[in-house]
């Protein structure tokens, strides 16, 4: 396979000195030497130690040794500034893997007045396509840090990451999520990064390992004289306070001047020494050649590292390929790591005072611990650092990526039922690039071209750049006469033009609704302005209420409200948030000379938007004036946004009110922008705050949330929809308090870090990848109606997502499929997530009563749950259709329920209806206080009689009833999702269970009737006899089983079992897939289904069931039974047989999988269907 890798560094050449750099020339080197098309893509800068400022080399391409390298420019840059926050980095000491050690500004100016080259970023974003893979080494320069986002599918990081303060910076954090792949240098290495960046980034992490340069017969036949007389350790590498070789020095002085040993230290590699050596057995030989380096390496008694900021450290491995033990220090995971790894071919050492007491034991040491640690050396390092094996590994990780980029579509696939043959037209009055609608117009346009779609725009004014989307208005007459072609009309101002274009539009009209501001904003200022807003809310209201619009897209549910009061159904009405482009900062460049606004020890606070009167600029004055007062002035807002001249008044009154109360140096406007300036506003200020009155969606909330800006908003209108869970939100104004939030969020570093987490987190909802495809679906709504004439029209009540409930789970899964062949309605006692609305027609509950004529047939769920199932047992029993009984026994729900609702009526028609003149007698009884027999009135039969037909999940459940319309349909065997094998490798881990381990589990609530002292019984008597086990209970424990879950947690089986509680349903499948066997015992059971074996089943898991009702009917060969007469001697043989038999356990395996695949999704609708007719 041919491969292009471009290796991204800042320096690059054959004699380049750094340790990255180093490493990148040797494997790009040799990549070339294998026939891959290697491109270093670098700066013009010399090598580290030059001026970052000063280009060495002109622009262009150059070759060395095969490999191509190009070059770009160095950026000016302000060395004093940055040398300012690189020491403030440095003096600060102790770091958080959570938080970055300064501010967001103090980031910003390390990474733009660091070593920079605008354009080789510019290269990197333009010429994707041109590499199969981009490597980028080291992790700490703006190459790399700007450059990996700007690549990401192709990105692969190779960090050498130290622990260090650069570590720690949240654009770093970013680059580490952002890459493709990470390679690690070490093990060492890869541990410090998840300490870091979490255990996420292993599953996309390898440890690559180094290659090391020397040449072992030229080694052993090395014999020119020593160029050092006597012994001595030796350093060799760069010499500075960063790799520690200050305290090198200091502590071989102090043991010279302590012990008056003999033995000399020498320092060979580039930089000054960063400290005066006292003793003159401390040696500087500076930089040194190729042949004088072997020379030194082959006469020393041991080579030190003394550094902990390494990741693979090259230097231990020329020594241990030259025979000599090292001298590293404990906290350098990279270098310790290595050393524990090669059964300590060396010694170690933590601080001055050891190393200083290590150098006598060096000293002391004989020629035969010295030859024992070479020989551990020389082993370790012929396995780990071969420079063969090592670019296997790279050719590997990028032929691997190649292809699976290969497989992927370039362009994402969306399934849909329109019509690629057919036009559509999105229009506007004006459409350009840079506004909210032109924005969203233009990339709706360009994602449905893509899609293969005839796709154009249409707009009265538009920026000559958009032409090659642009349509006549003779074009989009003619489109408009075919009924099958689609028109996305964009409302949110008024247009004459655009009304008068639709009055006779036969094509399928969908408006787009993205709000008008109300003119009672701009009534004090600007009448022209309220007029139009008011022109614009009058063209809506007519539009909606003359009929033609087939469908309506509200960019938020605020919208749709709106659009409801102005007479349109709610079922006609879809929320489509409008696309955007705030990706596109990533190209965007910052502006330095800006930074002197923010760089002040204050508070940056910001607002984008117009200086318009809904923006809620008066209330950010009061906010100010608050904070000012209950705290201190240093603070800034800075207010971004441009000024339309009819408001002036408007922007007078606030600079009145500003000088009234004194804050002139506590507010700043900027009305006049450009992408750079905006840009850079974004990454410098602390907190966004958002007071506007009236928002339609707002744009300026995302934006924020991508440049992980924490947030502070008024809930108005749409903004808690755009904003997002987990944010903070005032529901009234209140000066004091929000002036309050402001000083906690930027103090509470960890407040901060969870705001910003999540507002990234819902920012990813409206990426265009996502909302693209529900707006297809909505596209396809008519197309789906004229289909609907075909299909039989069936009312679905049931519980539905985001309900906690097994049977809102059920439900969903089974429309889905249904959908096919029905046109589905739901009715909803709790309002559905947005995921089934915008899937599925949705209406209250209470609405069925009146509409309940139009549907073929009602389908009702019925559970045991009051939450759920109350309201709509109710009106299943007023309005009967078919009954999904979920539950048999159903008498506490009933009781609850209604017993003492309504004088006990449904009750006691319930009980009548099931059991006649028992249940006459029983209600009776009740009336004058005696008791009777809960057991003995389960009371499904009430609603299994009252209904037309009957679904139940077993045949015992069906032998219940004497009703000849139920009907057994089993319930389906579907696995949500399969978790990744090393997220179920990782798992195990979590719970310390071992490979060897052989894993047993009961899912769900752990009740009494799972019988869980029968099970744990079971597994102790086969841990007593040397059996390897670990039993998981996998769920909540129920009140009845606390007890036994404490027994045994102090007990000596407390490492055989494991209590997870609640597990979410990612977690609950990795446990059954980290099992080999299920258990599932009921006693007593009233017949309900059971999803937990159902599910493990389907992942081909042996499951041992009780030989009790319902599950007497699953095959012997798919479940073993366990008789209820002494279960537990049962249930510990059937295990031990399992445990004894693999062969055995692999066979119910293949077995239970087979089963499930009865049990399909596509088959279990097939039997809805006969029922349904």
């Amino acid at each position: 396979m041919s491969l292009k890798i471009a290796i991204v560094l800042s320096w690059f050449g054959k004699n380049v000195k750094g340790g990255a750099e180093q490493q990148a020339w040797q494997f790009a080197s040799r990549l070339a030497a294998r026939g891959v098309e290697v491109t270093a893509i670098t700066t013009c800068s010399k090598d580290y130690f030059a001026d970052w400022s000063t280009n060495h080399y002109e622009k262009g391409e150059y070759t060395e040794d095969n490999v191509k390298i190009l070059r770009f420019p160095v950026r000016q840059r302000n060395r004093d500034l940055f040398e300012k926050y690189v020491v403030k980095l440095q003096s600060i000491g102790q770091y958080s893997n959570q938080y970055s050690p300064i501010k967001r500004i103090e980031e910003m100016v390390y990474l733009t007045e660091n070593i920079s080259s605008f354009e080789l970023l510019e290269y990197l974003s333009d010429n994707v396509d041109k590499y199969d893979a981009f490597i980028f080494i080291p992790y700490l320069f703006p190459v790399a840090v700007k450059g990996v986002p700007r690549i990401k599918e192709k990105a692969i990081l190779q960090p050498c990451l130290h622990d260090e303060c650069y570590a720690y910076l949240n654009p770093v954090k970013d680059m580490f999520y952002d890459a493709k792949i990470l390679l690690f240098n070490s093990q060492g290495e890869f541990e410090l990064a998840k300490m870091l960046y979490g255990e996420e980034i292993s599953q996309k992490s390898m440890v690559i390992g180094e290659g090391v340069e020397i040449d072992l017969k030229k080694m052993e036949e090395y014999l020119n004289p020593p160029v050092i007389d006597g012994e001595y350790i030796l350093y060799l590498g760069r010499r500075e306070t960063g790799k520690n070789t200050h305290l090198l020095i200091e502590s071989f002085d102090e043991y010279v001047e302590r012990t008056g040993g003999k033995l000399k230290l020498v320092l060979a590699g580039p930089a000054d020494l960063p400290v005066k050596p006292k003793s003159d057995q401390i040696i500087d030989k500076g930089l040194v050649s190729e042949e004088e380096k072997i020379n030194l390496l082959k006469y020393c008694k041991a080579l030190v590292n003394p550094s902990v900021n390494e990741s693979f450290s090259r230097v231990i491995f020329e020594a241990w390929f030259s025979k000599k033990p090292i001298i590293v220090h404990k906290e350098c995971l990279a270098t310790y790591k290595a050393l524990e790894a090669a059964g300590f071919a060396g010694w170690y050492a933590e601080d001055k005072e050891s190393f200083t007491e290590l150098f006598t034991d060096v000293e002391n040491a004989g020629t035969d611990i010295l030859s024992e640690m070479a020989e551990k050396g020389l082993d370790y390092a012929k396995n780990l650092a071969d420079w063969d094996i090592v670019v296997d590994k790279y050719i590997k990780t990028v032929e691997n990526l190649k292809l699976e980029l290969s497989q992927k579509e370039p362009i994402p696939h969306y399934e849909t039922l329109l019509n690629k043959n057919i036009k559509i037209v999105l229009t506007y009055f004006t459409i350009h690039p840079w506004d909210a609608v032109g924005i969203d117009n233009i990339i709706i346009c360009d994602l449905l071209r893509e899609q293969g779609f005839d796709a154009s725009l249409y707009a009265e004014n538009f920026t000559d750049e958009l032409k090659k989307y642009m349509i006549t208005k003779e074009q989009l007459l003619e489109i408009m006469k075919d009924e099958n072609n689609i028109i996305i009309y964009q409302q949110a101002n008024n247009w004459k033009e655009g009304e008068e274009l639709i009055e006779n539009c036969k094509a399928k009209l969908f408006m787009k609704y993205h709000n008008v501001t109300p003119k009672e904003f701009f009534e004090p200022y600007s009448s022209k302005s309220a007029y139009a807003c008011l022109l614009g809310k009058e063209q809506t209201e007519r539009l909606v209420k003359s009929g033609k619009f087939y469908h309506y897209l509200a960019c938020s549910p605020y919208n749709a409200k709106e659009l409801e009061k102005f007479g349109a159904n709610s079922e006609d009405i879809s929320v489509s948030p409008p696309f955007n482009r705030i990706h596109n900062f990533d190209r965007i460049n910052v502006n330095p000379d800006l930074f002197g606004n923010f760089l002040n020890d204050k508070i940056n606070l910001l607002f984008v938007g117009r200086l318009a009167p809904n923006k809620g600029h008066k209330y950010f004055i009061e906010i100010m004036k608050s904070y000012v007062k209950l705290f201190d002035r240093n603070i800034v807002f800075h207010i971004v946004g441009g000024l339309d001249p009819s408001v002036n008044a408007y922007y007078e009154e606030l600079q009145a009110l500003i000088h009234k109360y004194g804050l002139q140096d506590v507010i700043s406007f900027k009305m006049h922008i450009n992408p750079v300036d905006l840009n850079t506003y974004y990454k410098a200020c602390d907190i966004f705050v958002l007071m506007s009155e009236h928002e339609g969606f707002c744009v300026p909330i995302l934006e924020a949330q991508y440049h992980k800006i924490p947030i502070i908003a008024l809930d108005r209108c749409a903004v808690k929809y755009t904003l997002g869970e987990n944010q903070i939100i005032f529901h009234e104004l209140d000066y004091d308090m929000i002036a309050g939030a402001i000083n906690v969020i930027y103090n509470n570093k960890k407040i901060y870090q969870y705001l910003i987490d999540e507002g990234y987190k819902n920012f990813l909802k409206y990426e265009k990848e996502v909302i693209f495809g529900d707006l297809l679906k909505f596209l396809q709504i008519e197309k789906d109606r004229a289909q609907k004439v075909e299909k039989k029209k069936i009312a679905w009540v049931s519980p539905m997502p985001p309900q906690k409930s097994g049977i809102s789970n059920y439900s969903y899964v089974i429309i889905k499929e249904l959908k096919k062949y029905y046109d589905i309605e739901l009715f909803y006692d709790i309002e559905p997530e947005d995921e089934v609305r915008n899937e599925f027609w949705c209406f209250p509950l209470d609405k069925l009563r009146n509409l309940h004529k139009k549907y073929h047939q009602i389908i009702y769920h019925i559970g045991n749950s009051v939450e759920f199932h109350k309201n709509l047992y109710k009106v299943a029993w007023d309005v009967p259709g078919i009954t999904v009984l979920h539950d048999y026994n159903i008498h506490g729900f009933i009781t609850e329920a209604f017993l003492k609702e309504d004088g006990g009526r449904l009750f006691k028609e319930t009980i009548i209806e099931g059991y006649g003149a028992k249940g006459e007698y029983v209600w009776n009884i009740m009336q004058i206080g005696q008791e009777y027999d809960p057991a003995q009135f389960p009371m499904a039969h009430g609603i299994v009689n009252k209904s037309k037909k009957t679904i139940v999940h077993s045949e015992w459940l069906k032998t219940q009833f004497e009703n000849k319309n139920v009907f057994v349909i089993p319930h389906f065997a579907k696995l949500n999702h399969i978790p990744k094998e090393n997220d179920v490798k990782k798992f195990r881990e979590s719970y310390n269970i071992k490979p060897t381990d052989f894993v047993i589990s009961c899912l769900g609530f752990i009740n009494f009737n799972k019988l869980p002292d029968v099970q744990a019984q079971a597994i102790k008597k086969l841990v007593k006899e040397g059996y390897q086990i670990k039993f998981i209970f996998a769920g909540e424990s129920g009140w009845e089983v606390k007890s036994l879950e404490n027994e045994i947690k102090d007990s000596e089986y407390k490492d055989n079992f494991i209590f997870t509680g609640y597990l979410n349903d990612s977690d609950y499948h990795k446990v059954i897939f980290a099992s080999d066997l299920i258990i599932n015992l009921r006693f007593p059971s009233m017949g309900e289904s059971s999803g937990t074996l159902l599910h493990s089943l389907a992942a081909g898991k042996p499951v041992i069931v009780s030989d009790y009702n319902q599950y007497k009917e699953f095959p012997d060969d798919v479940c073993p039974k366990i008789p209820l007469k002494n279960p537990i001697e049962h249930l510990y043989k059937e295990i031990k047989n399992f445990i004894d038999n693999r062969e055995l356990l692999k066979t119910y395996s293949e077995k239970a999988k087979e089963y499930s695949e009865t049990l399909s999704i596509e088959k279990i609708c097939e039997e809805y269907k006969k029922v349904i007719e």
